[in-house]
């Protein structure tokens, strides 16, 4: 396995929550879920985040969009 983090960031780069910080995870696909909660409990406001993964080696971001119901 390899030592992963997974956090997501505003579009202004602010980090809004770490959904995987320094955490060993096996080889192969992977699934995380973010439920659009903050760390203080409420939830994130609709819109565009990035997703930053970092592995030893290797760093990657993707955008999505949060749509609240």
């Amino acid at each position: 396995g390899s030592t992963v983090s997974l956090s997501v960031f505003s579009v202004d780069g602010r980090r809004v929550v770490d959904l995987l910080s320094h955490a060993i995870q096996p080889a192969g696909t992977q699934a995380v879920f973010w439920d659009g909660r903050l760390p203080s409990g409420g939830s994130a406001p609709a819109g565009v985040y990035f997703l930053r993964l970092e592995a030893p080696g290797r760093s990657e971001s993707v955008r999505a969009v949060l749509m609240n119901p």
